[in-house]
């Protein structure tokens, strides 16, 4: 997982924050904060085992929640987010926590949401990615496409085409009303061809994320897609009226 880039807002597609990524400065860098609030979700909604994440020399299990993102925590900013399993040793060894996954921590978010990715079969580790979940970068009435894929792909949402690269996503505002309402939604891949048709709703108090990931199937074209959504409170409901 790839190259860090900020997140930028709008139709701009933002790079994943993940291992072998690089971060670049915002235009007015500001000074990090020591504590850094974060919320987890899994692919599976939740995962087959057991997982922690480490803070110093600590490993705290992760609670995940069914079907959409976990509590939000609190904790002391870190370099690198690491997730791990816990095993048990032999007869004489104490048991032991195995790293399976982690990411770099981008150093300006305030907020982040971490995607565990489980691995697929012939996989060994654990696909993390961090992304800004603040709402200055997804805010409602939005929708953010992550290609989790291995191959770009051509993005046709709310009047806008753009192409998502793998390991990456895009961010896009739309303009419905205070009753919502469906978007078509295309995903085309390299060559062109559909892999991905429907219509998404949207509704104007909430925000929305769309994971896309290959088939398990070889050979076959259409991805996986999974969809969270979450309601989103403020002030700015003013802007609708």
């Amino acid at each position: 997982m790839i190259y860090h880039i900020l997140i930028h807002l709008c139709v701009f597609p933002c790079l994943l924050i993940s291992l072998n990524t690089v971060l670049l400065a915002e235009s007015e860098p500001s000074q990090p904060t020591k504590v850094i609030n974060c919320t987890y979700i899994c692919w599976d909604e939740t995962p087959n085992e057991e997982l922690f994440f480490r803070m110093g020399d600590m490993y705290l299990s992760m609670e995940f929640m069914r079907g959409k993102r976990s509590n939000p925590i609190s904790v002391a900013r870190m370099d690198t987010f690491q997730v791990y399993r816990k095993k048990n040793g032999s007869e004489d060894e104490a048991p032991f926590y195995e790293l399976v996954g982690e990411t770099l921590v981008p150093k300006n978010a305030k907020e982040l949401l971490f995607l565990i990715i489980p691995p697929d079969e012939q996989e060994e580790k654990y696909h993390v990615f961090a992304l800004d979940d603040s709402v200055e970068v997804f805010g409602r009435k939005t929708f953010r496409f992550v290609n989790l894929t291995k191959q770009a792909i051509s993005l046709e949402f709310a009047n806008n085409t753009q192409d998502i690269y793998p390991d990456a996503d895009a961010v896009i505002p739309t303009k419905v009303d205070k009753s919502g309402g469906f978007i078509p939604c295309i995903m085309r891949n390299p060559e062109s061809k559909i892999i991905f048709g429907t219509r998404l709703f949207c509704q104007p108090n909430s925000r929305e994320m769309v994971l896309i990931r290959t088939s398990m199937r070889e050979n076959k074209n259409k991805p996986r897609v999974k969809f969270f959504s979450q309601f989103v409170p403020g002030a700015d409901l003013a802007e609708d009226k």
